[in-house]
């Protein structure tokens, strides 16, 4: 299902043939946008057709306006592109913005999605770091120079023209804390060093430099370079971005610009890449902008709503919405009552892999997010087990996600490619006898009978799952709520916003099911 099905309960048909009637909400937000030059901002409750309604308050832009849809990833940028006028407007995710802006300043540089890890060797050369602090450490600090970078912490190099935060050891401190980063037989104020030195390192400028994905958002707004202009700027998702990224989006507006924010507070799940749901006040009171709600989901039975209404009291089901469902399977087996078409959505990604596991064993369809690339990699490890039986696989695989899981606490972003591993191995424990042909064969037939336009189990981690919806949806080990590590008020407060966005991605049916990681 869609992130643009969500559109089609929306529209009514009047008793005039072809003629559309919108709500009362929509048409306040179509007048603002024709009859005004104001700045809008736009609260939007989960399944209220907000994507609908800014594309259709884009057709009341007037004439000669150029307009940019920035979207918060690739896949709803991708579909605006699909679903836009291109002759007056252009949908970008805010990282193209920033990479457009990089390649337009430094022709010669080139993306490397390890340039920190390289860096932390570097780092460790120059600063004369033991192999022990480096093994405990490393990956805390790479985490912790993202988290400074993306929050915005400002080395002191000259071409740098916009400051946010100062490069002292108290701010590190801070966001070490507030991210619940752990020290292990470290010293605090060393991990600190190193992360500073790393972050300067990452943002100094040269003719051969390379940048990563957060120098996309961060390099062009710290050195001032130059974006693309547009008249009237619509912000989605505006709950799950940065300061640093508003800056960057604000980089593309001129003087008379007007910015669309929509976004809703309850839906930010994102803090750990600097996100807040403040973000929305500061860009009202920053631009004056007239606020508008849509409150009503076009998505969710009455039932869920008023399950949704634990976590967010005022966001209300239509009057006309079927009744629904809501219920509990303590069934230790949940995959029996999982059928194709469904979604099952979870916090976190091992109880995803162990049902997958279970619907393979079945022989029931599923998908990831990426099935591609899951099976690019599962060819990749495969590689080195020709010949073998699916016994053999598994033990070779114990070897393959040991050395993963070295790499991960070295700071490698390697995940992926463990989720694979833990698969292939189960897999091969499952299938004994199987050759190595035969499970790779096997493991491709189950992913492709489950690309799109077919049918299959669809599976996410809630973060994937967002902006997505079906009607029937399992809410896996829904306990992992608030997870283990959230520890700050900011990081309970997105657990909650996590429960709610799982919770409204149900149409229908909702089902809380449990299961334990293998």
């Amino acid at each position: 299902m869609s992130f643009f099905d969500e559109v089609v309960p929306e529209i009514k048909v009047s008793a005039v043939p072809g003629k559309i009637v919108f709500s009362p909400e929509q048409e306040a937000i179509f007048s603002a946008i024709s009859k005004t030059s104001r700045s809008l901002i736009v609260i939007a409750k989960a399944g209220s057709g907000k994507t609908f309604t800014i594309l259709e308050s884009a057709k009341r832009v007037p004439a000669g306006q150029k307009i940019a849809f920035m979207a918060f990833n690739k896949d709803i940028a991708d579909e605006l592109k699909r679903r836009i006028p291109r002759d007056v407007a252009t949908a970008v995710t805010i990282n193209s913005l920033g990479n457009s802006s990089i390649r337009k300043a430094m022709p010669k540089a080139e993306f490397d999605e390890l340039k920190l890890f390289k860096l932390y060797s570097k780092v460790e050369r120059l600063l004369g770091l033991s192999k022990d602090f480096s093994k405990n450490n490393k990956r805390t600090i790479l985490n912790l120079v993202k988290i400074g970078k993306t929050n915005g912490i400002t080395p002191n190099l000259k071409l740098i023209k916009k400051k946010f935060l100062e490069d002292t050891p108290q701010n590190w401190k801070k966001f070490f804390f507030e991210y619940s980063l752990k020290c292990e037989n470290g010293d605090l104020d060393k991990i600190v060093e190193v992360a500073s030195v790393i972050t300067k390192e990452s943002l100094k400028i040269a003719q051969n430099m390379t940048y990563d994905y957060t120098d996309q958002i961060v390099m062009p707004v710290l050195y001032g370079w130059e974006c693309p202009k547009f008249d009237i700027i619509y912000l989605d998702e505006t709950q799950d971005i940065s300061d640093i990224k508003l800056e960057l989006v604000l980089s593309a507006r001129h003087e008379k610009s007007r910015i669309i924010a929509v976004g809703d507070p309850n839906q930010s799940i994102y803090g750990f890449a600097g996100a807040r749901r403040s973000i929305l006040d500061k860009i009202k009171t920053q631009f004056n902008c007239l606020e508008f709600t849509l409150t009503r989901t076009f998505r969710c039975a009455k039932s869920i709503v008023l399950e949704a209404n634990r976590v967010v009291p005022d966001i209300k089901a239509l009057d006309t919405a079927p009744d629904g469902l809501v219920k509990v399977i303590p069934d230790a087996d949940p995959e029996k009552h999982v059928l194709v078409n469904d979604m099952v959505v979870c916090r976190t990604n091992a109880p995803l892999m162990t049902l997958a596991i279970r619907l393979f064993t079945m022989g029931t369809p599923f998908s990831f997010r990426g099935n591609e690339e899951f099976i690019q990699k599962a060819q990749e490890i495969l590689k080195g087990a020709r010949g073998m039986s699916g016994s053999q696989v598994a033990e070779a695989c114990k070897e393959t996600i040991k050395a993963l899981k070295e790499s991960l606490n070295e700071g490698v972003n390697v995940s992926g490619d463990l989720d694979v591993a833990n698969f292939i191995k189960s897999i091969g424990e499952a299938n004994p006898t199987l050759s190595e042909t035969q499970l790779i064969r096997k493991i491709t037939e189950v992913f492709s009978s489950s690309k799109a336009g077919g049918s299959a189990v669809q599976l996410y981690t809630i973060h994937k799952a967002k902006g997505l919806e079906a009607d029937r949806v399992f809410f896996l080990n829904a306990h992992e709520i608030p997870h283990e590590r959230a520890k700050s008020e900011w990081e309970l407060e997105q657990e909650e916003n996590m429960r709610y966005v799982a919770i409204t991605r149900a149409k229908r049916e909702l089902y809380y099911i449990k299961i334990d990681s293998e």
